[in-house]
């Protein structure tokens, strides 16, 4: 429009807000006014007046006017009253904020710097924003798209499919998916306290690795002897005697290396000392790991966790678990491609057909059951487990899930205020003002006693004891076998010297029967002789 040097007519544009109106003068010059909203009127503000050629404005500076803001327009929020996570909650009476918490802060500081005021509109229904069979959603992201507020303040997960029907602003807080639970209590069997160090399939390893390789040190020992005694023969009770007393000799020895403890050994073969000497390293790594492990589980109080992993979760029955329903993570459960998700979901909703509380919409229904033990509760904000920890000493949870579950604000789609908003935000951010409010509203970890100083007592130990009985039954076994071997072999080398005493009885009874025979006959022969001469 063209004017001297009066302001452009209000009465023009008075319906609109957020108009941009240029102005051009008889100088040759461009006035640019922005039209908005002060409070319950509106005004026309100018922005610049620059040579009619050169005019260049951001989209920000332009509309809506950065000088004045929103000029004080009153912008209607729906927000979800969360005081478990401290994100929002009822103010006490006599505050001058309506609410309290860290979204409160957020929003309170962006009413300051961008000059509106607010409205708390009632939430249309409990449920967080998910879309409906008939392509409509629910919650705060449908009373959006119904344009009934203009905005919704609250812990909102920042999704894929919210983002395609309403507008969002950079994220208030960045999260990860969580599972938390109470850790129970859980026995420890002290009684394999010693053996804990290590997981049950290392001992196996070993194990098998020491048959192995007493069976090969054994064999190799006998071939080196085999070339060196060459066509040599030797006693057979000796030879069983040495075999047997080399195999033990090697067992001993073997074992000793695992504990780092070697006996006094030597070996004619050069293949069996290159084995030794691998098998001497295998026994100081592990020595080394099994003593450091050994001396933390008895300096620091441990702590039984009923799984340690989701797979393990899900593979156990002592627990049960859910999630809230009607809430973003709830859509990830469905939609993941991730067995373990699907396993996790699918047994959620088998759970709800006999305890329908596991999928509750009710995010207190979830803490008071996790609370009560042996519940898992999975949760798309990582604060829960803060909250969970300013109540009990034993939360414990699985982190490792890869699930980035980010909130922010929304705003109807298309909104001029989107960017405006979304820069505000980023300030804070850079400037730290969310971290100051997140530490602020953070609920205190519970103070617990416990007691790390503790003496170690005779529970802690009696694996000890329990080996040296172990080891004092092996070595009367051990006895009374070699025992029994000593008398099998002594009487087999009896029934050798007998058999040996009966043949030579033999053979010498056959000489006397011989020479009487022969003698015999030579009496006859001269008998015979002397009848003829006397004939």
């Amino acid at each position: 429009m063209e004017d001297d040097d009066m302001q452009p007519s209000l009465t023009v544009f008075h319906p609109f807000e957020n108009v941009a109106v240029v102005v051009i003068a008889k100088k040759s010059t461009l006035s640019l006014w922005t039209m908005h909203k002060v409070k319950d009127d509106s005004k026309l503000s100018l922005v610049t007046s620059l040579p009619h050629d050169v005019i260049s404005l951001t989209r920000q500076q332009v509309l809506p006017n950065p000088s004045y803001g929103l000029g004080g327009r009153t912008i209607r929020v729906v927000t979800k009253i969360t005081p478990a996570t401290m994100m929002m909650m009822p103010a006490a009476e006599g505050d001058p904020l309506p609410y309290k918490g860290f979204v409160m802060e957020i929003l309170h500081e962006l009413s300051l710097r961008l000059n509106f005021s607010y409205l708390f509109v009632p939430a249309a229904d409990d449920s967080w924003g998910l879309e409906l069979a008939n392509g409509q959603w629910d919650g705060p992201i449908g009373m959006l798209m119904r344009k009934e507020v203009d905005m919704a303040a609250s812990a909102l997960a920042i999704e894929e499919g919210r983002v395609s029907v309403v507008d969002a602003t950079t994220p208030v807080l960045y999260t990860t998916a969580v599972i938390v639970f109470r850790k129970g209590t859980t026995k420890l069997y002290y009684w394999t306290f010693f053996l804990q160090p290590f997981h049950s399939a290392v001992y196996k390893v070993v194990g098998g690795s020491l048959v192995l390789v007493l069976l090969l040190l054994s064999l190799l020992e006998k071939g080196e002897q085999g070339l060196t005694d060459g066509k040599k023969k030797k006693n057979a009770l000796n030879v069983d005697r040495v075999t047997w007393r080399r195999i033990m000799a090697n067992f001993q020895f073997l074992f000793g290396a695992l504990l780092n403890r070697p006996t006094t050994w030597e070996t004619p073969s050069r293949a069996g000392r290159m084995l030794v000497m691998t098998w001497l390293l295998l026994g100081v790594v592990l020595a080394s790991l099994y003593s450091s492990e050994l001396t933390s589980s008895l300096t620091v109080q441990q702590e039984a966790l009923p799984f340690t992993s989701l797979e393990e979760m899900l593979n156990q029955e002592e627990y049960t678990w859910g999630f809230e329903d009607g809430t973003s993570i709830a859509s990830v459960l469905k939609a993941s491609k991730d067995r373990q998700l699907q396993q996790l979901y699918q047994g959620a909703r088998r759970m709800a057909e006999t305890d329908p509380s596991v999928v509750s919409r009710d995010l207190d229904v979830h803490l008071d059951k996790v609370g009560e033990g042996k519940y898992a509760f999975f949760s798309g904000n990582s604060l829960r487990y803060d909250v969970l920890a300013a109540r009990y000493c034993d939360i414990a949870m699985l982190p490792d899930l890869n699930i980035a579950h980010n909130f922010g604000f929304y705003l109807q789609n298309g909104s001029a205020y989107t960017r405006l908003f979304s820069d505000e935000i980023s300030y804070m951010m850079d400037s730290g003002l969310l971290d100051v409010w997140r530490q602020k509203w953070l609920p205190e970890k519970k103070q617990c006693d416990e007691d790390y100083d503790r003496a170690i007592g005779i529970h802690d130990t009696q694996t000890a004891f329990y080996l040296a009985a172990a080891g004092l039954v092996l070595a009367t076994l051990a006895l009374g076998v070699e025992r029994l071997i000593m008398v099998c072999l002594s009487r087999r080398s009896k029934d050798e010297v007998v058999n040996s005493d009966i043949v030579n009885s033999d053979i010498v009874n056959s000489d006397i029967v011989n020479s009487d025979i022969v003698n015999s006959d030579i009496v006859n022969s001269d008998i015979v002789n002397s009848d003829i001469v006397n004939s």
